[in-house]
C-alpha cells in the first residue's frame, strides 16, 4: 500500500505495544516525491489514519488468505491425494497440518 506525504518526511511510530515491537519499525521515512510504500498490515493501520492512501493492494492480500481457507476446509483424504500429486510421495501418516505447511509452500 503507497502512502503520501511530505517529500523525505521522517515518521516516528510511537507507542507500540509490546507484542508488536518485532513486527514494526521504529520509523518510517517518505522518499524524495513524498510516498511511502509498505506491505505491512500492523503499519498500514497505523498510518492509514495519518497519511492519505494513494495505492491500495488489499486484492493481492485477500487472495492469499482464501487460498488458506480453501486448502484448510478440504477433508483429510483429499489433501492426502492432492499431497501425493504434487510430491509424488504417500502422505500416509503425515498430520494435516504438516500437509497443510507443504501444500501452501
Amino acid at each position: 500500500m503507497k502512502f503520501k506525504g511530505e517529500a523525505n518526511q521522517l515518521c516516528r511510530i510511537t507507542k507500540i505495544k509490546p507484542h508488536l515491537i518485532r513486527k514494526m519499525p521504529k520509523s518510517i521515512r517518505f522518499d524524495k516525491d513524498g510516498i511511502f510504500e509498505t506491505e505491512n498490515k500492523y503499519l498500514i493501520k497505523r498510518l492509514s489514519t495519518k497519511f492519505e492512501v494513494i495505492e491500495e493492494v488489499e486484492e493481492i492480500i485477500e487472495e492469499e488468505t482464501v487460498e488458506k481457507v480453501i486448502l484448510k476446509d478440504i477433508p483429510y483424504p483429499e489433501l492426502q491425494v492432492m499431497y501425493a500429486e504434487k510430491t509424488g510421495k504417500s502422505a500416509v501418516g503425515k498430520k494435516k497440518v504438516d500437509i497443510l505447511k507443504e501444500l501452501e509452500a
